[in-house]
């Protein structure tokens, strides 16, 4: 990673000691894995559909 580089977002850790908000955190992080997935599922048929 680059260091001059800034992630789009940081996480507040303090609030991740919280039950609430760890499970809130871990459903998030899930669904933004579930949409990256399902994109890459997209490109790989569409990209094995066209020859």
């Amino acid at each position: 990673m680059d260091r001059g580089a800034q992630p789009t977002q940081r996480y507040n850790i303090a609030t991740l000691k919280d039950t609430w908000k760890q499970k809130e955190f871990k459903v998030t992080l899930s669904n933004k894995f579930q949409v990256l997935e399902e994109l890459l599922e997209e490109g790989t048929m569409s990209r094995s559909g066209r020859t």
